[in-house]
């Protein structure tokens, strides 16, 4: 058991302190409970619909389709179309065309946590989900384990 608990330590110092990681897990876990949004989830955990200020996104297998219609039951995150350009901005992301697609995937190689505690800093005013914070990791990881 020893072991693994090192094997575990040494591959999150690749990324990090330990201890800040979890930290900033726990930020993470304080966030999504002060941003609830009132509408009833799924039971399915692989997609997840953003909502851009009305325009509404499905994010399935880490494909984005524009202009869908939310369903009665969905995974829900909504955020202001100005912090998602503020959070596309810092992190370097700039195709208007497909800039929930490309920040996607610029946000699953970003490796300064730093720049995690920025991005929840800018849609704090205008972030809000009907998940938990172990739905949420549950729908991300069912989206980064089929690509």
């Amino acid at each position: 058991m020893d072991n693994n608990i090192n094997k575990v330590l040494g591959r999150l110092s690749n990324v990090g302190n330990p201890i800040f990681l979890l930290k900033m897990l726990q930020e993470i876990r304080g966030y999504i409970k002060r941003h609830p949004l009132d509408y009833p989830i799924s039971d399915k955990f692989n997609n997840i619909y953003f909502d851009i200020e009305g325009e509404i996104y499905l994010i399935e297998n880490m494909l984005v389709t524009k202009n869908v219609v939310l369903p009665d039951k969905a995974n829900v995150v909504t955020l202001s179309e100005q912090a998602l350009y503020k959070i596309a901005h810092l992190i370097g992301v700039t195709n208007d065309e497909m800039l929930i697609s490309n920040l996607l995937k610029e946000m699953r190689s970003v490796k300064n946590i730093k720049k995690f505690h920025d991005i929840l800093e800018i849609g704090d005013e205008s972030f809000s989900t009907n998940l938990t914070s172990n739905q949420f990791a549950l729908i991300m990881l069912n989206q980064i384990r089929k690509n």
